[in-house]
């Protein structure tokens, strides 16, 4: 029955309404859980996209100041990077690992729907991803609790939250230390921008919901204190995440149906 969802192009009012709802619930399930395995040091992989895995490194603040930082990494499957002829740079990336996958039955339970619903989601989502790559589109996937995923012409990026990083580092100079690595300087946003901000064009389709962003390019610029730099020259800082608010206000625009 939930396979039939994306194969009638015409639903009532109500069951699109209910569509959509369920889906953004189930989206932000499992941002939550690829986060919570990743702080757990369990790589993830997903089918069709590629691999999540954090490492650990030993970094110099200075001559006599050493701190090891936990630095999340992706990696993207061999065949969508081949198939599509993407460039993607992914140097220290743990080999000979055990890969987790997402807990689709604890998503599902979550969310009072099925095993196979979750999973139908994903596989939409993975279609999706191939299709926008293989038509010259740019592309990004986002999970609310890790970082984006972007596709700009032939270069791949993966962009990770500051709040993620905290969340592995703390605020000190573990964060510090990491922010200040050269592999990361391009890697990290704030939980404010856009994902259309991350391109030259200002266009991007966004998923899992399929959704066209336009935005003047006005990237935010993080610096070693966790603050925001935005228009003019005033600093903001991330407020903490509310503990309660509900999957739908949590993601980015739950109102976005499909297409």
């Amino acid at each position: 029955m939930a396979r039939q969802l994306f194969l009638q192009p015409h639903l009532s009012p109500t069951i699109e309404k209910l569509e959509r709802y369920e889906f953004a619930k189930i989206w932000a399930s499992t941002s939550y859980h690829l986060s919570l395995q990743l702080a757990l040091h369990q790589a993830v992989r997903i089918p069709g996209i590629g691999t999540f895995a954090v490492v650990r490194k030993r970094v110099a603040l200075s001559e006599q100041d050493l701190v090891i930082v936990e630095r999340p990494v992706f990696r993207p499957e061999k065949a969508v990077v081949q198939d599509h002829e993407l460039r993607y740079g992914c140097k220290d990336f743990p080999g000979h690992q055990d890969f987790e996958q997402l807990p689709y039955a604890e998503i599902a339970s979550e969310n009072a729907v099925s095993e196979g619903t979750v999973e139908l989601y994903m596989e939409r989502t993975t279609h999706l991803f191939h299709a926008c790559v293989e038509n010259g589109q740019n592309v990004a996937i986002i999970w609310r609790d890790v970082g984006m995923l972007i596709v700009q012409g032939k270069d791949m990026k993966m962009r990770f939250y500051l709040h993620f990083l905290e969340r592995l580092n703390g605020t000190g100079k573990m964060l510090q230390a990491l922010l200040e690595m050269p592999e990361m300087r391009d890697s990290v946003i704030s939980r404010h921008d856009t994902a259309a901000s991350q391109t030259s064009s200002g266009r991007v389709i966004v998923l899992p919901w399929y959704q066209l962003e336009t935005v003047p390019k006005m990237p935010a610029l993080i610096d070693l204190k966790g603050c925001v730099k935005g228009k003019g020259d005033g600093l903001w800082c991330e407020p903490a995440p509310a503990a309660n608010l509900c999957a739908r206000d949590q993601c980015r625009n739950p109102r976005a149906g499909f297409p």
